[in-house]
């Protein structure tokens, strides 16, 4: 029953995981060598995947199997993105010039500090 409940939240982070890899239902089931309808029962949570299709599917979309069964990872940032839009914006940064990255961090952290100064001062 324990495992049942690790994997209530395993179609949410399948799909999210998919997602960020920009991969159809149809080509992840392809390149893990499952029916083509398959990612789809998944992502429903119609169906529970074996240990060797977590296994496939975590090293196919470049997480751990740890982190689709209960959402431990190494790598919290791209795990908790739940925003499409904003996962989106930052993959097509992720292919800007180092120089261009450099501003987007800087803005990012000026925004995050901004935050947390704002959070510090209304205690």
């Amino acid at each position: 029953m324990a495992l049942k409940r690790e994997l209530d939240g395993f179609p949410k982070r399948l799909r999210l995981a998919r997602l960020q890899k920009d991969l159809s239902q149809g080509k992840l089931a392809e390149l893990a060598s499952l029916h083509f309808n398959q990612i789809s029962r998944y992502e429903k949570g119609v169906s529970q995947p074996s240990a060797e299709s977590i296994e496939k599917l975590a090293r196919i979309l470049d997480v751990s199997s740890d982190y689709l069964i209960n959402g431990e990872t190494r790598n919290g940032a791209r795990a908790d993105i739940e925003d499409m839009e904003l996962l989106q914006l930052f993959k097509t940064a992720s292919k800007f010039s180092d120089e261009d990255k450099k501003i987007i961090k800087r803005i990012l952290s000026s925004i995050a500090n901004q935050q947390k100064l704002e959070e510090m001062t209304a205690k």
